[in-house]
């Protein structure tokens, strides 16, 4: 299982909107530790919807995505998961999941049931809600150009943002067998990382579901 968030992934990240000073997208994929832990957050006048799209170098095949909602006092409420996708050489996008957080739910977990199951099976983070990916065609979570997180509400009229976001998932199905290898041996960089216990705030799945990176 590939976090395709980390850096070393090459994913891009950009939003339609702008944001407050260094609290830009770019936050939530950099390098730079420091600039993780600020996340994204617009500009103070700005109101929902707001798109932050994650474009991959690859195709993925969806496993989960895991959004980390609040900065400081500003915490986003509602959201929606727009997958692109290419089927029969044309682009498409579809809506794959939509959430609406209390005020007491720290996150979500929108998960695949075809790699879960049933919900209990799904990662677990404490206080967040678990939501299934729903779609019509089965390109839209197995051969995934890029994934929108469009923030639909705030609490309180926050401003939009967003502490932090993971997608895992696998090489998509129309990835050569090249670029397979050219993933796993970036995210195999990685394996310390992942050998070591899992941080604060961030769900690793390797030990959890018995993959073998290889």
């Amino acid at each position: 299982m590939i976090n395709f968030c980390h850096p070393k992934l090459c994913s891009t990240v950009s939003c339609n909107t702008c944001s407050s000073e260094t609290y830009e997208e770019t936050n939530l994929l950099s390098p730079d530790p420091s600039k993780v832990r600020r996340g994204f957050m617009a500009d103070r006048f700005i109101k929902p919807p707001v798109d932050i799209q994650v474009n991959f170098k690859y195709s993925v095949s969806l496993s989960h995505v895991i959004l980390w909602p609040r900065v400081g006092q500003q915490k986003s409420s509602g959201f929606e998961v727009v997958s692109s996708y290419s089927d029969r050489h044309c682009s498409m996008t579809e809506r794959i999941g939509s959430c609406y957080l209390s005020e007491t739910d720290e996150g979500v977990i929108f998960f695949c049931p075809q790699k879960f199951g049933r919900e209990k099976s799904c990662p677990q983070q404490p206080q967040f809600v678990k939501r299934s990916f729903s779609w019509q065609r089965m390109s839209a979570i197995s051969d995934v150009k890029s994934i929108t997180i469009r923030i639909v509400r705030t609490n309180n009229s926050a401003v939009p943002a967003l502490g932090k976001i993971e997608i895992w998932g696998q090489p998509g199905y129309r990835t050569s067998h090249q670029e397979r290898r050219e993933l796993w041996r970036l995210w195999n960089q990685q394996s310390a990382e992942i050998d070591t216990p899992t941080k604060k705030g961030t769900v690793h799945l390797c030990n959890l579901l018995g993959t073998t990176l290889s």
